[in-house]
């Protein structure tokens, strides 16, 4: 009995596979598959912007780290998520209103929109306490924030054809953005770099078990066959370290030298330090 029940509910489910809603499910699938695949590429984009921001590639981080790699990767495009939901999380209902045609829940609206007020009040409150120097690096986290915000409302509740023509919007508009803000972007990885302890333009100092070298300058990428560095005494270019079972490498503002290069540091900021040094050493000859 249990049986025929069963095949009379396949039965009846199946009558209900029209052509146009099997072909309605296979485009959102697509749309989903695809969508999945650029949310995971802007990790990798941002990196390689970084790459070419600093001026070296590593082969050796997309080919033996690879487990590194995606954990990293994954963690990006999460905090990506959860900041978009965080700050445009009411971009949610108002799409179930205005997009599904649907009346969507008060207690769901409630929270959205409390959570979205929460977390810009937060931001501007900081702002105003402590300042924010790279105005342009919030404005691009929220600006990708946003996107992405967008065309998740869209795969929720949209019909194929506008999640395709959003998912092509926002690929645009991010490749715009990045391209424009490349400085923000590679500050950007920077600070997930720090907080991985790879990299991040830290003091770093790299050695062997032997002393037999010893360079110092920040630390742009340890890898796993090399170590990046830009030597303080050569800000022009970088300097790529084999890693062997000898390596040692030792990161952190303790390991500093004096006039340590600064990531974003610019000609003007570098003579006028110079300029500095010299007019003490006058003002030091005459007393």
């Amino acid at each position: 009995m249990k049986n025929e029940g069963l095949k009379e509910q396949l039965v009846d489910y199946g009558g209900k596979l029209t052509p146009a809603l099997i072909k309605e499910a296979f485009w959102r699938v697509l749309s989903f598959i695809l969508s999945s695949t650029f949310l995971s590429l802007l990790p990798v984009t941002l990196f390689i912007v970084h790459m070419h921001h600093y001026e070296y590639f590593s082969y050796d981080f997309f080919d033996k780290g690879l487990f590194g790699l995606k954990a990293f990767f994954a963690l990006m495009v999460f905090a990506i998520v959860i900041i978009a939901l965080f700050f445009f999380g009411f971009l949610l209902p108002l799409g179930e209103r205005y997009i599904a045609k649907k009346k969507p829940d008060f207690w769901n609206v409630l929270v959205f929109v409390t959570w979205s007020a929460t977390g810009i009040a937060s931001l501007l409150l900081y702002w105003y306490k402590n300042g924010i120097n790279n105005q342009a690096d919030v404005f691009y986290l929220l600006a990708v924030s946003f996107l992405v915000m967008c065309h998740i409302v869209a795969l929720c509740y949209a019909k194929p054809p506008f999640q395709f023509l959003s998912l092509v919007s926002v690929a645009i508009l991010f490749s715009i953005m990045t391209f424009m803000l490349r400085e923000s972007v590679a500050r950007g990885v920077n600070s997930a770099l720090i907080n991985f302890g790879i990299g991040g333009f830290q003091c770093v100092t790299v050695s062997d078990s032997a002393n037999s070298y010893k360079i110092d300058g920040r630390l742009i990428l340890a890898s796993p066959d090399y170590i990046y560095v830009r030597k303080y005494s050569d800000q022009n270019s970088v300097t790529y370290i084999r890693v062997d079972s000898n390596t040692i490498y030792s990161v952190g503002e303790q390991y500093c030298i004096s006039k340590p290069a600064q990531p974003e540091q610019g000609d003007e900021e570098e003579e006028s330090i110079e300029s500095s040094e010299v007019s003490k050493a006058t003002a030091h000859a005459s007393s």
